[in-house]
């Protein structure tokens, strides 16, 4: 019988008993029996004063394989932990009754020292590195890093009566120097002469200066899967990602960490920032949504109970009073938000499952939102109700709004790209996204020129929006894309993977790489042509008057023209600003007259710079004409042949369209 135990006070034997530890008084015969295992014990010890009792159990395959420890006279239970896989093969005590040292089994071969006081792991050397003169750098697995030399000792043979032998494990050596990189140490390698670079266990890279021993971080990703990533509103050199435990700010010009949000234990599995910029509003597995500042991570507000299985997906209005949130339950909730309030509108229960995404319209009068049951619905955000339904044989995984906000993308478990128009929720078109896996989502710059798309087969793709089709493929990703978001300004396109990575693609469509693009081809073009191309043997001719009145004219009545195409939409977003934002605000703000009165201004104004445009175009047509006619009689007052030196073929083109 593996374990059998006599307790140092010589009355009682301890012996496991299948599931349970017995303890025997030998003269009485008295049972008694300590439990908390689940499975066969294998392993028993005591302490040197029999204080505490420990054991050891068998497991099933890829579980875990716990050690408890017992108070030997009260019976309860001190501390428990589960570090080994399968099989705990032996346990003991220190010497000083304070650490249980347990030795795992084949399947797991670890040492593990735990503290019963605290019962907190006791760390050793995870990393060693061997230095000059005798010195060594020590990486611990309770996160430092120490610089330390060895003691001044002078063995000695000679042992004196009653002092008795020193510990052999009493270190001999003195912390030099130490910092603390906040994880366990993983690896350590020198750079040079002056430089460490330090790995830990939480994905993180640091540079560590030997003289003065300060570490700066070097590298840093999520741990686990990003669910979410998120611009601000026409800033596109910050962004935002959600993982397990924290949230984090990023920098895209210097690719480095700004700020993290933790919240331990849990997963935040979306985020937004307000229009402002001024706040961070994320959803947690725990369903609660949490608003933050983005410069320095303090808490503003929190649900609580936003939903019962988690909040899954949400948005907010552009005004940042009205925020939709979506649940693992299926429901969506709005939500009134104030800076000392924050209260429930509305909750619509359309979804029989999980809402995978959620997005409010441009106009902020209308939402949709996407769920694994196999639906996506259009909603009405100032009435809550529904507009419109639509179905499809997949798991709808990602919906986005055109910025036009006439159409919807979606995409799901079924590898295509859908297109719907938002009036009715009919199906446009569809396109195959994926030839072998799903696509877990998409954006769409602000131009809706592009869409960028990702998914299962680990490919960033860049789609033109009306043509469907792909222009270009990002290749680097080792899992599966959960994210991916376009900047604002259409340069940057980031994307994000379950292994925690995050990518940052400079965008093809980059305007200024265009214009770069655009002059060294024009450039050898030109050259190339006067070079190469035949010279005619006819002589150079010169424009006519009336086609040089005509240029002049045109190039006058071009740029009045973009003034009044500029103060003519300009009106109009100014109407169409008024109507939606007057609309909203009527109820309880303003009077319907004032509404009334508001609007009207803004028509007369549109149709006043709508007139002028009219005219000006009308001018460009009459001039454009008389000047032909005034070429073509010059033309026939020279002979008509057309090879004059005056009245030559010549080609306007304005500079602008250039």
């Amino acid at each position: 019988m593996k374990g059998l135990k006599v307790h140092p006070g010589g009355r009682h034997m301890i012996y496991p008993f299948g599931m349970k530890v017995a303890v025997v008084h030998m003269d009485t015969k008295a049972h008694r029996y300590l439990e908390g295992h689940t499975n066969v014990i294998t392993t028993v010890a005591v302490s040197k004063s029999g204080r505490f009792v420990a054991a050891g159990q068998v497991n099933h395959m890829g579980f875990k394989a716990p050690v408890f420890v017992w108070d030997f006279e009260s019976g309860e239970v001190k501390m428990s932990h589960e570090s080994h896989k399968v099989r705990v093969e032996n346990v003991a005590f220190s010497s000083c009754e304070r650490y249980v040292i347990s030795l795992g089994g084949k399947d797991d071969a670890n040492v593990c020292v735990f503290d019963i006081e605290t019962k907190d792991a006791i760390c050793g050397v995870r990393s060693l590195l061997i230095m000059p003169q005798n010195r060594l750098i020590v990486g611990s697995g309770e996160g430092l890093v120490e610089y330390v030399g060895q003691k001044a000792f002078k063995p000695t043979n000679k042992v004196e009566k009653g002092t008795g032998i020193s510990n052999p494990t009493t270190p001999l050596f003195v912390v030099l120097k130490g910092v603390c990189v906040g994880g366990l140490v993983t690896s350590m390698q020198l750079m040079n002469d002056r430089s460490l670079i330090v790995g830990t266990i939480k994905c993180e890279m640091f540079i560590i200066d030997i003289e003065s021993f300060t570490a700066h971080l070097y590298l840093t990703c999520h741990t686990t899967a990003v669910f979410a990533i998120a611009f601000p509103s026409d800033y596109s050199d910050v962004f935002a990602t959600a993982s397990k435990n924290d949230v984090r700010v990023w920098s895209v010009s210097k690719s480095r960490e700004l700020l993290r949000i933790s919240v331990p234990n849990f997963t935040c599995s979306c985020l937004t920032f307000t229009y402002d910029g001024r706040s961070i509003v994320t959803g947690w597995n725990d369903g609660t949504v949490r608003g933050f500042t983005p410069q320095s991570g303090k808490l503003i507000y929190t649900i609580e109970d936003a939903h019962n299985k988690g909040v899954s997906a949400l948005d907010l209005t552009k005004d940042g009073r009205t925020l939709m949130t979506g649940g693992q339950g299926g429901q969506i909730r709005v939500w009134c938000i104030r800076k000392d309030v924050q209260k429930l509108i509305a909750v619509l229960k359309e979804h029989k499952g999980p809402v995978s995404s959620l997005q409010i319209s441009p106009n902020d009068l209308e939402a949709a939102s996407a769920s694994t049951d196999g639906s996506c619905i259009i909603w009405d955000l100032v009435k809550c109700v529904r507009i419109a339904i639509m179905f499809s044989t997949t798991l709808f995984l990602c919906i986005r709004f055109h910025p036009s906000g006439c159409q919807l993308l979606t995409t799901g478990t079924n590898r295509q790209i859908a297109y719907w128009e938002t009036f009715d929720g009919a199906l446009i078109r569809e396109i195959e996204g994926s030839r072998s896996a799903a696509l877990n989502t998409l954006d769409i710059s602000s131009d809706g020129v592009y869409v960028a798309s990702g998914g299962n087969d680990q490919y960033v793709k860049l789609w033109l929006y009306k043509e469907g089709i792909p222009i270009y493929i990002g290749l680097g990703h080792g899992a599966v894309i959960t994210a991916v978001s376009i900047s604002p300004d259409g340069r940057t396109i980031v994307s994000a993977s379950a292994d925690g990575a995050i990518f940052i693609w400079r965008s093809p469509t980059d305007p200024e790489t265009k214009t770069e693009s655009k002059t060294t081809v024009s450039t050898p073009h030109s050259q190339q042509s006067k070079e190469k191309l035949p010279v005619s043997k006819e002589k150079s001719r010169t424009p006519s008057r009336a086609r040089l009145a005509k240029l002049k004219f045109s190039d006058s009545h071009s740029s009045k023209c973009e003034r009044e195409e500029k103060s003519y939409f300009s009106t109009k977003h100014t109407f169409w600003k008024h109507y939606f934002f007057s609309s909203k605000e009527s109820v309880g703000s303003k009077n319907e007259s004032d509404v009334k009165k508001e609007l009207a201004k803004a028509c007369r104004g549109m149709e006043s710079v709508k007139g002028k445009l009219e005219k000006i175009k009308a001018e460009r047509e009459a001039a454009e004409l008389a000047s032909v006619k005034n070429e073509d009689s010059c033309d026939e007052d020279q002979g008509g042949g057309g090879d004059s030196k005056m009245c030559g073929k010549y080609s306007p083109v304005s500079p602008r369209l250039v």
